[in-house]
């Protein structure tokens, strides 16, 4: 685009300086010769630029007061970005005289921070393309108000180069219209949500039930235009096979003034459909039906997502039962729960034995676990994503349990959590064997990291607690009759005395071959009672005051395992079951025997290495009495022979001697 003629005030074109060019070149003719045709071609040529020039200045001069007057900002900004011309527009709006703007950037002239970074990325935009860049921005006037201005930038070229040299910007206020738009908008969304929006057919009729409105689903629905429907009757439009499913319902609202609510399927041969249909009677002030309204609600997809959703739950329910999980669906809003049987048994119920809800599952969640699985729902809720979370459950029997749920919540349209559906399994077994393989691995890290016997069995002790038993009781086999207490350990520390004490009385291996004592040293299997009773104490023990003993324990369930190895019984462990209401099973069984086998190697390892190491020292003694047994020989022998060492060596020094019986000697 060409510069437009708005940098400097505009001066007259010279009409006296053409007048002097016309008359030299008149001179120059007559000195030179030349033909007077060439002569009045040159002075038509320069009174057509005389004229040409003087409606350029009009049209800069017209321009010019247009620009000055105009109600838009009009400005010009160089390649540095400041203003080199703005028109009185801009003083309004930015209180600034626009003196104190001209030569200067935004920046210069002390704009907010966040315009003039906006106004030099947008004329920078304008400056690198070369081409023209709308945008609008928010701006507060001198008097407080906030404005909306979309704003031109043009970019001016020079003629000779091409080069971008200046931006034109053409800035217009637009917030009134910008008003009016979102007013305009705002009344067409708000009869359109009624109307064309709606996705039920409106219908309005007048008293002689004639069509006064139909909206598009209305259209959509019957397949007759708006204007084949307004004017007329329904029994203008359908046949009576048709009209009889709905004309009673609309003649009792005209006629009652109650609104009539029901469901109708189209005959077939019309397309197979179920509405929802409702009658509202409009009354005016004196209670007088004038028009009613209908509305018809195509719930086909409904019904046919109702007997979906019924095959569909007999599915689940099969793979539910087949799967062994339950299922809970939970609603927010009424808090009422709806649990499955199997849910029920996971929770330690019987099936369908009371009504559910939250609170009542709340009961169950173990203390220690509760709040931890509220927070991960309601963390799933805030963030609409599906939950799993774990945690224990107490059943009524007092038996702790371990439930894995994974769940989704689904919400109504303004995005509110309505209902939640949950699907649990117990994981009892599985956690039971997660928390067997790590006691396994930290028992046998634990047990080997010592040699002494006497460490081991007390580490023993302290493992099997509380993990396995309330209590743990570890006995030393000394002979075929004879055993003694050699480490024990009670969940309860106080009790620990009332185990020393039967430490201190209990000392016979049982003779009553039913004793489970005997059976498990002589078969060297653990031997499991699931309830433990008084007669069984009895088998072990006749003392009465160990009976005593054991009642004051108050242990129900016990297990006894024989510490074997190599093939011999070194010594028996007993775990016992006491403020636990848990009772011992196979699998506790064979947990048992497992930690018992290793302790059992461990002992059998820490003995031999004992051993070992008596034998060592027993060598090494050895050896130091042989050392001192021949230094003592040593010198004895060396004693009585210095008598005949000195008197040979006096005869080998006599001079009578001859050589022969020198070396003889």
């Amino acid at each position: 685009m060409r510069n437009l003629p708005i940098r400097e005030p505009l001066q007259e074109p010279g009409g006296d300086e053409v007048r002097r060019l016309l008359a030299a070149l008149e001179e120059q003719a007559t000195r030179t010769g030349l033909p007077r045709e060439l002569v009045a071609k040159l002075r038509q040529e320069l009174e057509e630029s005389q004229r040409k020039q003087t409606v350029l200045h009009q049209e800069a001069k017209d321009f010019r007061s247009l620009v000055e007057n105009a109600a838009d900002v009009i400005a010009r900004f160089d390649r540095n970005l400041r203003c080199q011309y703005v028109n009185p527009a801009m003083e309004p709006y930015t209180g600034m005289r626009r003196a104190d703007f001209v030569g200067k950037s935004h920046r210069e002239a002390g704009f907010p921070e966040a315009l003039c970074h906006l106004w030099e990325i947008k004329l920078g935009e304008a400056f690198g393309s070369g081409k023209k860049v709308t945008f609008e921005f928010a701006f507060t006037s001198a008097t407080g108000q906030d404005h909306c201005h979309e704003c031109q930038l043009v970019p001016e070229l020079d003629e000779a180069s091409g080069q971008v040299v200046s931006v034109m910007c053409v800035g217009r206020d637009v917030s009134e219209a910008k008003a009016a738009v979102r007013a305009q908008r705002r009344r067409e969304q708000e009869c359109r949500k009624v109307l064309e929006q709606c996705p039920s057919a409106i219908v309005v009729y007048d008293q002689e039930r004639r069509y006064r409105l139909v909206n598009s689903a209305g259209v959509q629905l019957s397949g007759l235009s708006e204007e084949e429907h307004l004017g007329r009757r329904d029994e203008e439009l359908w046949p009576r096979e048709v009209t009889d499913g709905f004309l009673p319902a609309l003649k009792r609202a005209l006629a009652e003034g109650q609104r009539q609510s029901f469901e109708w399927t189209m005959p077939a041969r019309f397309g197979r459909h179920t509405l929802l249909i409702t009658y509202v009677p409009l009354l005016d002030a004196s209670d007088k039906v004038q028009q009613v309204m209908g509305i018809g609600h195509d719930i086909t997809a409904a019904k046919d997502a109702q007997e979906a959703l019924r095959a569909s739950r007999d599915r689940l329910k099969f793979a539910l039962e087949a799967g062994q999980a339950g299922m809970t669906e939970w609603d927010l809003r009424s808090n009422k729960l709806c649990w499955t049987g199997r849910h029920y048994e996971i929770l330690g119920f019987p099936p369908d034995s009371f009504e559910p809800d939250y609170e009542s599952w709340r009961k169950q969640v173990h203390p220690e676990d509760l709040a931890r699985v509220e927070e991960e729902f309601h963390r799933c809720m805030r963030e609409a994503k599906d939950s799993l979370v774990e945690y224990r459950v107490i059943w009524p029997s007092g038996e702790v349990r371990w439930v894995r749920t994974t769940g989704r919540f689904d919400y109504d349209s303004t995005g509110q959590a309505v209902t939640y559906t949950g699907i649990s399994f117990d994981i009892t077994g599985l956690k039971q064997a997660e928390e067997r393989v790590a006691f396994l691995a930290e028992g046998s890290a634990l047990l080997a990291s010592t040699l002494d016997p006497q460490e081991i069995l007390t580490r023993l002790t302290r493992l099997a607690v509380p993990h396995l038993a309330d209590f743990c009781v570890i006995y030393e086999v000394d002979s075929a009759t004879k055993f003694h207490m050699v480490a024990r350990a009670h969940r309860t520390r106080e009790m620990e005395s009332v185990l020393d004490r039967i430490g201190e009385r209990y000392d016979t291996i049982p003779t009553n071959p039913q004793s489970w004592i005997v059976k498990a040293i002589g078969t060297g299997e653990a031997q499991l009672l699931a309830y433990a009773t008084l007669e069984d104490c009895r088998r072990a023990t006749e003392d009465p005051e160990l009976v005593a003993l054991w009642v004051l324990l108050g242990c129900h369930s016990c297990i006894v395992v024989p510490l074997a190895a190599r093939g011999q019984t070194l010594g028996v462990m007993f775990l016992f079951m006491a403020q636990s209401p848990q009772v011992y099973g196979p699998e506790q069984v064979r947990e048992a025997q497992e930690v018992g086998g290793r302790a059992a190697v461990a002992l059998d390892h820490a003995r031999l290495f004992g051993e070992a190491q008596c034998a060592q020292a027993a060598a090494q003694a050895a050896g130091r009495a042989k050392d001192h047994f021949i230094a003592v020989l040593s010198h004895e022998l060396r004693t009585p022979l210095t008598p005949v060492l000195t008197t040979t060596q006096l005869l080998q020094r006599d001079a009578a001697l001859t050589q022969e019986q020198r070396e003889s000697i």
